[in-house]
């Protein structure tokens, strides 16, 4: 994933003299890590495993009980009325409902104790229950279903999970609580295109609507939807195949949130809970008001009004207007520097800062990434739709959008920001994530949920959002103006040639592969046969290779992701009896068998908590902060990954119905000469689409071939299980 960047730099940096800023030292990392620890442990005192619901069941069903002449709590209520104290202001008729109150108030709290202590045990073991290469045992599933309860709260089960575990101390050292977070993904001082962003896509085919005024409102009024049930905790929690709680943490973070600059770090803000949204058209900056008076929020047609609004302020035709936001694409320090004087300055600058960083999301109003769009509402012309809304696409039809969606133009973005909804002329949409505040996984809950309530909204026949306001007209929109003094303005061409270069040295290809099939003919799990397929066409276009594969480890308490490690020695076995035409079928389905053996086990181990690259970056976190080099830890984390790859993780069961799917999503190769790939699609008879990055100018890679090479080898995988084999490509 894009992690795999920020992972390869920081390891990188024991190779450099002197290496990253050191920090301020172990000792003071660890207060900071036991205080903000301290800090999350009182939040989740304010979540109760049984609901309130379960309190008002129990303080009906005991008063029911009193009421029919019968004493379910053995003579508790009785004596807590005896022992209330005697008082004007608890006459006696109120004596025994309070007591009562007290009683089922009681009994609530010892039942959310006996459930959370109980998950606690059951969740314990964890590892151990999914560490076996078969599934873990019913009994035990079971009663995690049981105490968890039926329909857990987003934020109930956060007490139960438990922790991340740490080895023996013989194998490696206590790592850095904020060590994933901090020092590799804040750490990062590259540009966050690069290092820190990926995108998600539009559902595959044309759009609802073609007015993106329109599309526009129904998408942002799901984000608001889905960030108030955030708030309230109703939000039901992502449950590992269907009875494992996972870590909800992340979600706390999704709204609000804005990686702020810094010299040596930068630092995440998450703000209140702004009530403007900031919306960016043609590098202009405007505030949209989400409410209007007495603090009613504004409904799908009312926004659209207001985006409405932005858009026909269109300025004339020239150069952008002259902003900082490019900086926010480019190296983590200038920008620090560059927003400390913003900031000095006072005025406009502040106020502008102010709406971009505290909005719930940013809205970017793009221009079409093919050329000349169709205007809003007009169908597109000769009845031929546009590449990106071909169903199924074919080869290289969504690679302008996808490269919209990552990079965009550089003064209509604010990558500083957790999300970025952009909007293209024909009405699709897509997002931009900031990594460093949490993982794929979360981005693309809310993504499948805001489009599936984007369809269920619908449209009226003229494609605008159904309905009329509700009262009085909100604020209008405010475009807010920069004044940026000589030393910031004095930067922005060299920062607009760096990105420029970045731009044009980015390579994105979209294919299409058919789904790999089973040996009965049915469809082949993608996290199955493709990754493997992947590292078979990496290691024959270079040899053996190191890979990285992230490994969510939600299961535990505010875990993040680990790095799975490849190629095996078991693939490269594989693909030397490949290449002799004299290798029996049976030697070589064998060998494939061991080699899908050896990738679930590093999976399994990585998702357990017992996977290895976690543990190594913990030892350069602390030779970093020692200022040591060991020779080992400079050999194994110097190596540059030349394959970066992640399956698109759609929450389960999806939410979107069939045949509906997102296009997927992608990121940047993790190295110079290395590839980033992303694939989607697979157990809806579809196509599996994967978005292949890398860099123009290295002499190792080169996206168009690449695929080629994957096909042939995923046709080979499949003849070996069993399946047909894939038509391969022209060579």
């Amino acid at each position: 994933m894009a992690e795999a960047a920020v992972v390869g730099v920081f390891g990188g940096s024991l190779k450099v003299p002197g290496g990253p800023p050191p920090g301020p030292g172990p000792l003071r990392e660890l207060s900071r890590g036991v205080l903000s620890s301290g800090r999350r442990r009182l939040r989740r005192l304010g979540t109760h495993p049984a609901g309130p619901r379960t309190w008002l069941f129990l303080g009906g069903a005991v008063g029911v009980c009193e009421a029919a002449g019968l004493d379910p709590s053995l003579g508790l209520v009785g004596a807590l009325a005896r022992g209330l104290p005697h008082s004007p202001l608890l006459p006696g008729g109120l004596r025994a409902p309070l007591a009562l109150l007290l009683f089922s108030s009681g009994l609530w709290l010892l039942l959310g104790l006996i459930l959370r202590v109980g998950l606690r045990l059951l969740l314990g073991g964890t590892g151990g229950a999914l560490a076996g290469p078969g599934p873990p045992p019913r009994i035990w599933l079971a009663l995690v279903r049981m105490f968890a309860g039926r329909r857990p709260g987003l934020r109930s089960l956060q007490g139960a999970l438990p922790a991340l575990p740490l080895p023996p101390l013989g194998q490696t050292v206590r790592q850095l609580s904020e060590l994933w977070e901090e020092q590799l993904h804040l750490g990062a001082r590259g540009p966050l295109p690069s290092t820190g962003s990926y995108y998600l896509m539009d559902l595959l085919g044309p759009p609802p609507t073609r007015v993106r005024a329109a599309r526009a409102a129904n998408v942002a009024v799901a984000f608001l939807r889905f960030r108030r049930l955030v708030r309230d905790g109703t939000l039901p929690p992502v449950l590992f195949r269907g009875s494992l709680p996972t870590c909800s943490a992340q979600y706390e973070r999704l709204f609000d949130t804005t990686r702020l600059p810094g010299e040596h770090r930068d630092h995440l803000r998450h703000f209140g809970g702004g009530s403007d949204l900031a919306v960016l058209f043609g590098g202009r900056l405007f505030r949209v008001p989400l409410r209007a008076g007495g603090g009613r929020p504004l409904s799908p047609p009312e926004l659209q009004r207001q985006f409405q609004k932005v858009l026909e302020q269109e300025g004339e035709a020239g150069p952008p207007p002259e902003t900082p936001a490019v900086l926010t694409a480019g190296d983590r320090c200038r920008w620090a520097q560059a927003r400390a004087l913003l900031l000095a300055g006072g005025g406009p600058n502040v106020a502008a800062l102010g709406v971009l960083e505290d909005a719930p999301f940013v809205i970017a109003f793009d221009p079409s990434p093919n050329g000349d769009p169709p205007k809003n509402g007009d169908p597109p012309k000769n009845g031929e739709p546009p590449p990106e809304e071909r169903d199924p696409p074919r080869d290289g039809d969504l690679d302008n959008e996808a490269k919209a969606l990552l990079l965009g133009p550089p003064h209509n973005r604010w990558f500083d920001k957790s999300l970025t909804l952009v909007v293209f002329p024909s009405g699709r949409v897509g997002l931009n994530v900031e990594h460093s505040w949490g993982d794929p996984p979360v981005a693309w809950h809310l993504w499948e949920f805001a489009l599936a309530l984007d369809r269920s909204l619908g449209y009226d026949e003229s494609g605008n959002c159904p309905g009329d306001g509700q009262g009085r007209d909100p604020e209008p929109p405010m475009e807010l103006h920069w004044e940026l003094p000589p030393q910031v303005s004095g930067v922005l061409p060299q920062a607009r040639e760096q990105f420029q270069a970045m731009a044009e040295g980015l390579q994105l290809h979209v294919v299409s592969v058919e789904e790999p099939l089973g040996p009965s003919g049915t469809p082949e799990s993608p996290q199955e046969l493709l990754p493997l397929a992947l590292e078979l066409a990496l290691v024959r276009e270079r040899g053996p290779a190191l890979t990285y594969e992230p490994i969510p480890t939600r299961l535990f308490l505010e875990g993040r992701a680990d790095g799975a490690r490849g190629v095996g020695r078991a693939l490269l076995e594989l693909e030397r009896a490949l290449r002799d035409p004299q290798t029996p079928r049976g030697r070589l389905g064998a060998l494939l068998e061991a080699a899908l053996a050896q990738a679930r086990g590093r999976r399994r181990a990585a998702m357990t908590g017992a996977g290895l690259e976690r543990h190594l970056q913990a030892l350069a976190a602390v030779a970093n902060q020692m200022r040591l080099r060991p020779p080992f830890l400079t050999e194994v984390l110097g190596q540059p990954w030349a394959l970066a790859f992640s399956p698109a993780p759609r929450p389960h069961p999806p939410l979107l119905p069939r045949p509906l799917r997102p296009a997927g999503m992608g990121f940047n190769p993790p190295h110079q000469d290395g590839y980033g790939v992303s694939f989607t699609g697979g157990g809806d008879g579809g196509p599996v689409l994967v978005h292949i990055s890398c860099r123009e100018g290295s002499p190792k890679t080169d996206p168009r071939l690449f695929p080629q090479r994957f096909r042939a080898s995923l046709a080979e995988l499949r003849q070996l299980r069993g399946g047909e084999g894939l038509p391969l490509p022209p060579q």
